[in-house]
């Protein structure tokens, strides 16, 4: 007809292309001489051959999806479902029988395979996983021309074919996962596209998991319901895009931007601008709040769903984590009241809900007890009562606040029962007070702590723990700046500055007790492997560290006497937890080199053979060990100055010979080495292996 011909009388693009697409949706295997239980090998020439064949084939079909996806006006939603399932039939077959030399399969899912274009894909993801406030809500922000809410609502009801296909709807989302992915951290990210994806996943698919805890029951849409045995579900890719767009905003600083994008979207937020909205602080703090709240109630209801929903709860749960850290950082600096009011009340809620996580039963899935700390560890200072919270934690000491040891045991009450089972856990994978008949009734679920989990959770407590004593030395160093100057100018008669500082002191110390005594449940534990020993170590020379660094402050602040606070730290540290730490250290390095591996000897074997390997394996050991001992020796130095100038005695609070007793001589680790067959070291030269420390290691020069 004429409608189709071009100006010069031959068929118009959109003519062509519409051809084209008609074509590949009837396309079978067979016009193309390929056979579904063909070789696709390629490690053969005919598999070559048929691999790079198909490949062409979902090319050609995946360019006429996006064409009919991009087209505005003759749109056939039934020809994008013929055309999607001649590309899913194509790359089934691609992805199971396309192997390399070593029968490996080279594609992972169909994804991989698009080249669709995330513009494109955000569009329809817009429309098949609407956001219900934009659809109840002719005045949302989103809703104006060209696109207001009668085109919304129109465009909407019209892919509803295309919504209610869940593998169509999880391809797409998995492609904006693939190109978010790809891009992380390159300076070139899109960072409006990145919001995009963030406001579709969450507003279209997870908010619906927060909604019905209003009435109690789950009643999620079709698409979000259904799941596959084989295939990930809608709820889980859209989690997973979440967590994305939040590692990559984070990396580029841009995190702040998150909860307003998907609290409150803006059409500037999804188009190309370098000035970010200027928002309110108490509005800011709302969307924040609401956001990590939305998060909260999606996971709770995903947990009432478990095991069917764990790994979705356990992917949010990480969106949440970075959200709550982000939200902590913004109340540290806030200086609107009412914005930190709303702020302390979210955390303290979420720091409560973390704490009702793990207070009871533990969750049988190791990845989501690890992420249920990494919310309650970020959360965990929002549990101190709102009238002490009125400054960062540890910065209440500089108002006037009583200092009260409870509150500290109260705040970290969950981590210690989460490292009493740890600990619990490890005596009975290292044989040691192994009774399981003494802790049916008492402990919790133990059978998610193994030699695998435990180093993770470890690891996620040791960052836990240095970032509470980066708090410590601010505190100290601000202790130190105040008293100096304060305690020197003072009138002779007033005493107030002076028990100013005291208080000060004390709640320091109160603190680092508190911490220590977290401390002595891992150090007086075996741990089942090295690494998680390892982690112990770092946090005990951390604390050792921020001891030395208060009993610095205590140097030159003469006029502070020593507190009963502070023996009770000295005594904790140098004593209690030094005796520990020796034991742990005689256990774990005593043989640097060649101890078997009773988890996997092969793995060892295969590191020992080495000669490199075993060198570099006892230099790491030993650069750990020394540096510890060094710290220990040079808060025992502090603590002597300190006895001198206030002519107390303090020396019976030191183990002085414990430091020594673990040092390793470094001439004498040259010998197991030379032995590039032996496997292991007999048991006296192991129990005589030591160090001598005749300087600072590099890393503690600073100190």
């Amino acid at each position: 007809s004429s409608s189709t011909l071009g100006p010069s009388g031959s068929e118009s693009p959109s003519s062509i292309w519409t051809d084209v697409c008609t074509r590949f949706s009837r396309a079978q295997m067979e016009d193309f001489e390929l056979d579904a239980n063909g070789d696709f090998a390629l490690d053969s020439p005919s598999g070559v051959r048929n691999n790079n064949t198909a490949r062409l084939v979902i090319g050609c079909i995946d360019a006429a999806i996006e064409y009919e996806l991009c087209s505005t006006t003759n749109t056939n939603p039934a020809l994008v479902v013929e055309l999607f399932s001649k590309f899913q039939r194509f790359s089934d077959v691609l992805c199971t029988r396309c192997v390399d030399e070593r029968k490996k399969r080279v594609i992972g899912s169909a994804s991989e395979l698009s080249h669709m274009t995330l513009p494109t894909t955000l569009n329809v993801l817009e429309l098949v996983l609407s956001d219900p406030r934009r659809m109840d809500n002719p005045d949302h922000a989103l809703n104006c021309a060209p696109h207001d809410h009668t085109w919304f609502v129109a465009h909407t009801s019209g892919v509803s074919l295309w919504a209610a296909n869940t593998a169509f709807v999880r391809h797409l989302l998995e492609i904006a996962l693939a190109r978010v992915t790809e891009r992380a951290g390159m300076c070139e990210e899109p960072t409006h596209r990145v919001l995009h994806l963030a406001y579709i996943a969450y507003s279209g698919a997870l908010a619906a998991c927060a909604r019905p805890l209003e009435s109690g029951i789950l009643d999620l849409p079709a698409n979000l319901a259904k799941r596959s045995a084989k295939a990930r579900s809608i709820l889980y890719v859209a989690a997973e895009s979440l967590v994305a767009c939040t590692s990559v905003l984070q990396s580029r600083g841009k995190l702040d931007l998150l909860h307003v994008a998907v609290m409150r979207p803006q059409l500037m937020l999804f188009a190309p601008n370098d000035d970010p909205p200027t928002i309110d602080a108490l509005l800011d703090a709302q969307y924040a709040s609401a956001l990590i709240t939305g998060l909260r109630n999606t996971s709770e209801q995903m947990l009432a769903q478990k095991p069917v929903m764990a790994r979705e709860a356990t992917t949010v749960l990480t969106s949440l984590h970075a959200v709550c850290v982000q939200l902590s950082r913004t109340g540290n600096c806030c200086s609107n009241e009412g914005a930190r009011a709303v702020i302390y009340k979210t955390m303290n809620e979420t720091a409560r809900w973390a704490f009702s996580l793990v207070g009871g039963e533990l969750p049988g899935d190791a990845n989501l007890l690890r992420n249920i700390t990494m919310v309650l560890t970020s959360c965990q200072p929002f549990l101190q009562p709102e009238t002490v919270f009125a400054r960062p934690p540890l910065q209440l000491t500089f108002v006037s606040v009583p200092v009260d040891v409870r509150m500290d045991d109260y705040e970290l009450g969950t981590l210690s029962r989460l490292i009493g089972s740890i600990c619990t856990a490890s005596r009975l994978l290292t044989n040691i007070e192994a009774d399981p008949n003494e802790t049916d009734e008492d402990e919790p679920n133990l059978g998610i702590f193994t030699a695998r989990t435990i180093p993770a959770l470890v690891t996620v407590l040791a960052a836990w723990f240095k970032a509470e004593l980066h708090q410590v030395d601010w505190a100290s160093t601000q202790l130190r700046r105040m008293s100096t100057s304060e305690l020197a100018e003072r009138p002779e008669n007033d005493a107030e500055d002076l028990v100013m500082s005291i208080q000060v002191e004390r709640r320091v110390c109160g603190r680092i007790h508190a911490l220590s005594q977290l401390l002595l449940q891992l150090l007086s534990t075996v741990m089942p492997t090295q690494a998680a020993t390892d982690q112990v170590i770092r946090m005990f020379h951390d604390l050792h560290r921020s001891f030395a660094h208060l009993t610095r402050t205590k140097l030159q602040c003469v006029q502070v006497p020593i507190t009963e606070s502070y023996i009770d730290c000295l005594s904790l540290i140098c004593s209690t937890l030094n005796t520990h730490a020796h034991s742990m250290i005689i256990d774990k390095y005593g043989a640097l080199v060649g101890s078997a591996d009773t988890e996997n000897p092969k793995k060892k074997t295969k590191l020992t053979s080495s000669k490199s390997a075993g060198k570099s394996h006892v230099l790491r050991n030993s650069t750990l060990v020394s540096s510890l001992v060094y710290q220990m020796e040079l808060t025992e130095k502090y603590v002597g100055m300190v006895a001198a100038k206030h002519k107390t005695p303090l020396a019976h609070y030191l183990k002085r010979s414990l430091a020594r007793d673990f040092r390793i001589e470094r001439d004498r680790l040259h010998d197991p080495l030379q032995d590039t067959e032996g496997n292991s070291l007999d048991e006296e030269s192991a129990d005589t292996t030591m160090l001598m420390l005749d300087s600072p290691p590099p890393d503690m020069l600073d100190d």
